[in-house]
């Protein structure tokens, strides 16, 4: 909110942020109310946000009734203007508005006498009072609606509160562990919702204060102990760790020197191979092993991007043509994620950007983002993710959707 304040009205903002739970009397919101006349007076435009206004059983409703239809509250004998500004309110017991609008509409004999209170509490006076509402989703997956559909958008909403919470800049690609990123991003849920997922990200705040361009790796997390209190541990270290536990499950080598042996073909076919490449996996150097597997293992993490992972055994026809239109409708994407992850492995082996490659001196000329390639290597990197599904068949594998939970 403050954000959407900020840009709305930039320089001439009086932001104020009131919890209404922490007040004790009337004292404290005639004094809260004073402080938004104040920036009137400092020629600014107050935008007040009220927290937890519904707390302490609904007591603050009648208070709030004529600073927000009139503009003027009361403060003994004396009624004091306010004059032009924005109340914005918050709740802590509904999980929507219309949840918190409908107390006054309760009519079983058990919720009764709740309903009785919110209305002579002046809850509806206060809904009817309003100009507009959001209903601020946080991080847990909705439940289904009454239709079936599922929440599946809490993936986006839980990566805009990432980037947000750690002012990412639009055009920052943020340098996450992958591992981190998918326990982040699909964990069932978070035990206090947005309060968890601040407090697990606090030690990635403040390493980026440090440098804006720090790794976020799984060492940074809180304590087992801590992160326990936010999610299932359990849960939470078998997501972080799925595409690497897949790849060993799968074998690593087996993959690795699929993976070679595809390109090795490749470059055979089209008369590019390097003497020192054509040859059997098990006869490279340490180095170009190490490569293999490195480019093995972005394999399911990449296919987790869209929903797809690796598995034993022979794809049907039917099984292919599904993964290759999944794979072709997002290969931009997937492309610009193979791209990273193989400069990433580069830089953390001692390799260094050039603008001539040097393997002797570790230095290459492609370490660069993927938007700085030209088309021509954008186009060989959407390639090798659709090769994907060949080489997964060299190795007696096939790419098939993850199961949803």
């Amino acid at each position: 909110m403050k954000e959407l304040a900020t840009d709305l009205l930039k320089e001439r903002l009086g932001w104020l942020e009131f919890n209404l739970s922490q007040f004790n009397g009337s004292a404290d919101l005639i004094g809260a109310l004073h402080q938004i006349r104040d920036k009137i007076l400092e020629g600014k435009v107050p935008v007040a946000f009220f927290d937890e206004f519904d707390l302490q059983n609904l007591k603050w409703l009648k208070d709030l009734l004529a600073p927000m239809q009139d503009g003027r509250f009361q403060e003994g004998q004396i009624t004091h203007p306010i004059g032009q500004c924005f109340f914005i309110f918050a709740g802590g017991t509904s999980p929507s508005y219309e949840a918190f609008a409908a107390k006054g509409n309760i009519s079983d004999s058990n919720g009764a006498h709740k309903a009785e209170h919110f209305i002579l509490s002046k809850g509806p006076d206060f809904a009817s009072r309003l100009d507009g509402k959001l209903n601020v989703v946080g991080p847990n997956p909705r439940p289904a609606g009454q239709d079936g559909r599922c929440d599946i958008f809490f993936p986006v909403r839980r990566a805009l509160f990432i980037r947000s919470y750690l002012k990412c800049p639009d055009i920052e690609r943020l340098n996450i562990h992958p591992g981190l990123a998918t326990a982040l991003l699909e964990i069932a849920s978070f035990k206090h919702g947005s309060r968890s997922l601040t407090k697990i990200l606090e030690p990635f705040k403040a390493l980026r204060r440090e440098r804006t361009d720090a790794s976020l790796t799984l060492s940074s997390l809180p304590p087992p102990d801590q992160l326990a209190l936010h999610v299932d541990l359990a849960e939470f270290d078998a997501l972080a760790n799925r595409d690497q536990d897949a790849a060993n499950l799968l074998g690593v080598d087996k993959l690795a020197a699929a993976v070679h042996e595809f390109y090795r073909r490749k470059g055979i076919k089209e008369k590019w191979v390097k003497p020192q490449h054509d040859r059997d996996f098990a006869d490279l150097s340490t180095f170009d092993q190490a490569s293999n597997r490195a480019a093995a293992m972005r394999i399911p993490a990449v296919l987790a991007l869209t929903g797809l992972k690796l598995t034993r055994g022979s794809a049907t026809e039917d099984g292919r043509a599904q993964a290759e239109e999944v794979l072709s409708a997002h290969a931009e994407v997937l492309g610009e994620a193979e791209h990273d992850g193989w400069v990433q492995w580069h830089f953390d082996n001692g390799w260094s950007q050039s603008n001539v490659r040097s393997d002797e001196r570790q230095q290459h000329d492609l370490l660069v983002p993927c938007s700085s390639l030209d088309p021509k290597n954008q186009g060989k990197d959407k390639d090798q993710v659709l090769h994907y599904i060949d080489i997964a068949e060299m190795a007696q594998m096939k790419i098939v959707p993850i199961a949803s939970p």
